[in-house]
């Protein structure tokens, strides 16, 4: 069952044009629905003879839905803040070696989050050659001090 599912979920998302996961969540969510209605009705033995022996069909039906998704993979990636996730999990793994602000350097034009670690301090000001900027804190002496591009350095 889990199968036709997964094909059916795919379908689903390739059709409602998902580029969140929340849109993928729901497109698993009403496919299962679909197959658990179907179940229920006079045409649920068929719906059990596809999940039990057109695994193949169900596969190659998987092939358009999964190209379709794939184009949208940037998209996706974008939305859901995966192009920045490589550079912060970096950033992060730094910070945690070290007494230090994460990352060492700052891009201009192009918003930024720094991570400073300061062990029983209560609050952070950073100044970038500029005003200082009040620093976040996210706990275990971690805070975080977003820089704007439109912020004058």
């Amino acid at each position: 069952m889990a199968w036709l599912v997964t094909v059916l979920a795919l379908s689903i998302a390739a059709a409602i044009g998902a580029t969140t996961s929340s849109r993928l969540a729901l497109s698993l969510g009403l496919a299962w629905l679909l197959v658990e209605l179907g179940l229920r009705t006079r045409i649920g033995p068929r719906i059990k003879a596809i999940a039990k022996e057109g695994r193949a069909l169900l596969a190659l039906g998987a092939i358009v839905p999964s190209l379709v998704l794939g184009a949208r993979a940037s998209t996706f990636a974008e939305n859901e803040g995966l192009y920045e996730l490589a550079p912060r999990l970096r950033d992060r793994a730094r910070l945690a070696r070290s007494v230090a602000i994460a990352p060492p350097l700052v891009v201009a034009g192009q918003r930024q989050s720094f991570f400073v670690r300061a062990e029983g301090a209560g609050t952070v000001r950073v100044a970038f050659e500029g005003p200082e900027l009040e620093a976040q804190a996210l706990g275990h002496g971690v805070f975080r001090v977003d820089l704007e591009p439109t912020a004058e350095l």
